[in-house]
């Protein structure tokens, strides 16, 4: 958006809207669309697994505001993973 494209919405919408916040807002959805379709891409093309389905999900439940608690959670989503899947195995 150039400058005037902003001052118009402003004009627009009026003083109701802060747009740095519709900016954080719009970041965190192209972070969790951007992770969503990286995760069915690994999962479905690359690896070819069934249930394709889940890696999105589970993409958009890692998907924090910032990315040290993104990566803090991931981690603890792949722990918590892996220990579910050795405590049904065995």
């Amino acid at each position: 958006m150039s400058t005037i494209d902003i001052k118009q919405l402003r004009a627009t919408l009026g003083s109701h809207v802060h747009l740095p916040g519709l900016t954080t807002d719009a970041l965190q959805i192209l972070k969790a669309v951007v992770a969503a379709v990286v995760a069915w891409v690994i999962a479905h093309h690359l690896l070819g697994l069934e249930a394709a389905f889940l890696a999105p999900w589970t993409a958009l439940l890692t998907v924090h505001a910032t990315v040290h608690r993104t990566v803090w959670r991931g981690g603890q989503t792949v722990i918590a993973t892996v220990a579910g899947i050795f405590l049904a195995a065995g």
